[in-house]
């Protein structure tokens, strides 16, 4: 199949058939790549199409509207992240290993990709201000602090060690000095400061871990 599209002169162009998932894949990662130079607000439809070589007629076909899209790119961006960051790491030796090694490697990509971390806060932001996309941005959020529930749960029973708080109250602080050590960076770009605060972060967070001989494990908050 052959459908066609115009190009800026007005020439009418053939292009060959792109699967739906295919294309719809490539609007996704070019509304990211807009957004992280240009910020959310630039990524408009036609942006958008122009930035992945389609067209308006194939964004249609992929897409019901611009939020459809948002929602496939926070739901990507998601992905990403609790791909990553899933288990402790294997090559931790104690809890606190584990615990500095996943905040560096959470750290690194701050550091390395400071655009699109910024782009990340953005869009969770743009999601929360719009009704039909805020349940998207609480999403996001309780996927992280379910994903480090399980980190944390996962330390206790590999390293015999106990919460000294509800593994849900942990873990929202995790998220909590994450964000603030990135949207930090993001503002001052000042490294030294930044490991200085991360390895205080890495302390502060060994410290809920406590020998389990004499203590019961602590308990999931209960809603």
């Amino acid at each position: 199949m052959v459908y066609y599209r115009h190009d800026r002169r007005g020439r009418c162009l053939a292009v060959a058939h792109v699967p739906a998932q295919d294309r719809r894949r490539s609007l996704v990662e070019a509304a990211i790549a807009v957004m992280t130079r240009e910020g959310v607000r630039a990524a408009t439809t036609r942006r958008v199409v122009e930035e992945a070589g389609a067209s308006l007629a194939a964004f249609h076909y992929c897409f019901h509207s611009k939020d459809e899209l948002i929602e496939s790119v926070i739901e990507q961006t998601n992905r990403e992240f609790l791909a990553w960051h899933t288990s402790p790491s294997p090559e931790a030796g104690t809890a606190k290993e584990a615990i500095e090694i996943s905040l560096r490697g959470l750290w690194s990509i701050t550091r390395d990709h400071p655009r699109r971390q910024a782009m990340l806060f953005e869009l969770t932001q743009y999601a929360r201000r719009r009704e039909s996309l805020a349940h998207l941005a609480v999403k996001q959020y309780a996927d992280y602090y379910d994903t480090w529930v399980r980190f944390f749960v996962e330390l206790t029973e590999r390293f015999d060690v106990a919460l000294a708080a509800p593994a849900e109250n942990v873990a929202r602080f995790a998220v909590s000095v994450v964000d603030g050590l990135t949207f930090n960076y993001l503002i001052d770009r000042d490294d030294e400061t930044a490991e200085g605060a991360l390895a205080i972060a890495v302390e502060s967070l060994s410290n809920q871990m406590l020998p389990t001989k004499g203590r019961k494990p602590a308990r999931r908050a209960t809603s």
